[in-house]
Formats: C-alpha cells, sequence, structure tokens
C-alpha cells in the first residue's frame, strides 16, 4: 500500500516580511540535492520561485529533525520538500502544493505491499522526523 504524501513549500505561523529567508532542505535524491547540477524537482521550484518573486534568500542542507524544529521555531526560515500531514498542520503556515508523491515500502526480500505485511518486518527503516515516519506510527508501528 503507498503512503500519500502531498508535498508543500511552507512557512511557520508569522507574517511574511520582505527580508532575506533560509530556505531549509535535506538532501534527497529525485527531490532536493545539493549539486547544482542535479538540483531535484523541488529544490528547481523553488528555485524559480524565488527569482521569479525576487524574494532574498540562502539555501542550507541540514538533517532532517534539525531542520523541522529550526523552521517551527523560526521565523523566516521555509522547508522544501515538506509533506503535510494533521499533526504538522497547525504548526506551519502552508503557501503551495509543488506536486503530489507517492510513497511506498521496499524490501530486498519479500514484496511489502501492505502495512500489514509491513508489521511482519523485523526492522524498518526511515528518516527521522519525516511524514513517513509519522504515518508509520499512526499505523501502529
Amino acid at each position: 500500500m503507498d503512503v500519500v504524501a502531498v508535498i508543500f513549500c511552507m512557512f511557520p505561523n508569522r507574517v511574511l516580511e520582505a527580508e532575506a529567508r533560509s530556505l531549509h532542505m535535506m538532501e534527497n535524491p529525485g527531490q532536493t540535492m545539493n549539486d547544482d547540477s542535479e538540483l531535484g524537482m523541488a529544490r528547481e521550484i523553488a528555485r524559480k520561485i524565488v527569482k521569479r518573486a525576487s524574494i532574498p534568500h540562502k539555501k542550507s542542507f541540514v538533517p532532517w529533525a534539525r531542520v523541522v524544529k529550526t523552521v517551527e521555531n523560526s521565523a523566516n526560515e521555509v522547508i522544501i520538500p515538506f509533506s503535510r500531514t494533521p499533526n504538522r498542520d497547525k504548526r506551519f503556515t502552508w503557501i503551495a502544493e509543488l506536486y503530489p508523491l507517492q510513497f511506498g515500502f521496499v524490501s530486498l526480500k519479500a514484496p511489502v505491499d501492505s502495512f500489514k505485511a509491513a508489521l511482519k518486518l523485523k526492522r524498518l527503516g526511515v528518516w527521522r522526523a519525516t511524514s513517513m515516519e509519522e504515518e508509520l506510527r499512526v499505523e501502529g508501528f
């Protein structure tokens, strides 16, 4: 079973001002890469948005759990990509959906096509503080 996640660009619950913003990301292949020759889809969209809107910004690549806490507790901070979940909905101000994205299970041994099948695994890995971790906890992991 796929976990459906919608990727958003967001600011914390603060008024947007015309000062420089920090654009926080984690290296995530295909979405946000620190290599300027291969930006990833979310970083490319954000790059075009800030360029077109002439928004001053600086980019940073930091571990995911740290960036979520930083953005939640600071003004003028942006995090991409960021999945909108019920737990996060009231903690952040959401600007726009960038694109829909589906997450699924990957296994080198047996097929895993549902949460029920995944519960039988000895180990399951996800990035800490991500929507994937949140979804698994909601499902009883």
